[in-house]
């Protein structure tokens, strides 16, 4: 199956308990799930490789408790925190009332002045603000996707208009 059918169900945060289980933080554009997974998969290298699940429950936060086959301690299964988890597409309820930030993947960004910037990379969300990371010129770019910046969102066009704050291309 393509990775193209796959679509990211959130991250691995951090270890949980002493039995190997892991806590998932789900992205906030996905729903929920039709059924839990019997296989999750993360991407390592640039290529996503499957992980059969042997635990898996709700926890209180919204967030998930797991278990992946042939992890069995907190110190096997820190190696894997901080990756984003892809489950296969049929899986997962989107939220369909706001196209998620990490669909804004391949858009092409353009300042408040009409200046090409480049196009997004990928969307980060491990820390308080999500953040896009840009191609512009030969290095990749962090801005700010905060609803306060996004100036226009063509879907269509597949552009994103941002209010780039002056300086923040040359960090």
């Amino acid at each position: 199956m393509a990775e193209q059918q796959r679509i990211r169900l959130g991250r691995l945060s951090k270890p949980f308990g002493v039995h190997g289980e892991v806590r998932l933080m789900l992205d906030p554009a996905v729903a929920g799930l039709h059924t839990e997974p019997e296989v999750l998969f993360l991407k390592e290298d640039g290529r996503l490789f499957p992980w059969f699940v042997r635990t898996w429950r709700e926890h209180g936060d919204g967030g998930i408790v797991l278990a992946l086959e042939d992890i069995d301690s907190p110190e096997r299964v820190r190696g894997l925190c901080g990756h984003d988890v892809w489950v296969d597409a049929a899986l997962v309820e989107q939220d369909g009332l706001e196209l998620g930030r990490r669909d804004l993947i391949g858009y092409a960004v353009v300042d408040q002045h009409g200046q090409a910037i480049g196009p997004v990379e990928d969307v980060l969300d491990q820390t308080a603000q999500w953040l896009a990371v840009v191609r512009h010129g030969q290095r990749s770019v962090m801005l700010p996707l905060d609803e306060a910046l996004i100036l226009d969102l063509d879907a269509e066009k597949r552009t994103i208009t941002l209010n780039i704050a002056e300086g923040l291309l040359e960090l």
